[in-house]
């Protein structure tokens, strides 16, 4: 059977629950940013986080029916940083794909 939390129906499979646990996660990180005030160093170090986050999550959750959703919570993150950022000045494209190239390797 299918369980709920929030609301949400988990079905019992693998896919489910780990999207479940990862919607959580981000919905909490959320409210943490939320909670927050930014400067230019910390907003760009949460683009570096999401732009991280992001395809782990997609990966993560593109198995169910809820994966969307809880994918763009990740964007969510970004936007609520960039809101309480009192200089949301964006990292330039070519930094972050070296930071993100640098982190592979």
């Amino acid at each position: 059977g299918a369980g709920r939390t929030f609301d949400a129906p988990i079905e019992a499979t693998q896919a489910s629950v780990l999207a479940a646990v990862t919607r959580h996660a981000l919905k909490s990180l959320v409210e943490c940013v939320r909670l927050q005030t930014f400067g230019r160093a910390g907003y760009q170090q949460m683009t570096v986080d999401v732009a991280f986050l992001g395809p782990r999550v997609r990966r993560f959750v593109s198995g169910d029916v809820n994966g969307r959703a809880t994918a763009a919570l990740v964007e969510e993150v970004r936007n609520a940083a960039a809101e309480r950022s009192v200089d949301p000045t964006p990292l330039d494209p070519v930094v972050l794909a070296r930071i993100l190239e640098f982190r592979f390797k």
